[in-house]
């Protein structure tokens, strides 16, 4: 399995909108395509405004069809659009789980 980690930081204001797209739009045009959310969270303790999201992806080559998918379709495509306008900074990161992990 791969993971990835997404972290962005929306301001306070725009913060409703940000959750209100992801659990509405973004997720499940996600899932249409193959992402598999294992879960999703908002930081109460360190960076205020901050929001992360855990992805499973079977391996690398499922990683990129779901990618080669949904840059093809327009839906996702401007839904990304709309999350990416409200963010003021975003990390990802890919990450695959070390033998000690209870995600494997």
């Amino acid at each position: 399995m791969l993971y990835m980690q997404a972290t962005i930081e929306i301001p306070r204001e725009k913060s409703a909108k940000f959750v209100e797209l992801l659990t509405n739009k973004f997720a499940p045009l996600a899932a249409k395509h193959g992402m598999k959310l294992v879960g999703s969270w908002q930081t109460v303790v360190g960076v205020q405004d901050e929001f992360t999201d855990l992805w499973a992806f079977d391996n690398m080559e499922h990683y990129a069809a779901v990618f080669r998918s949904m840059v093809k379709d327009p839906e996702f495509q401007k839904t990304f659009d709309e999350i990416r306008s409200l963010a003021v900074h975003e990390v990802t990161k890919l990450m695959r789980p070390l033998p000690v992990s209870t995600l494997k």
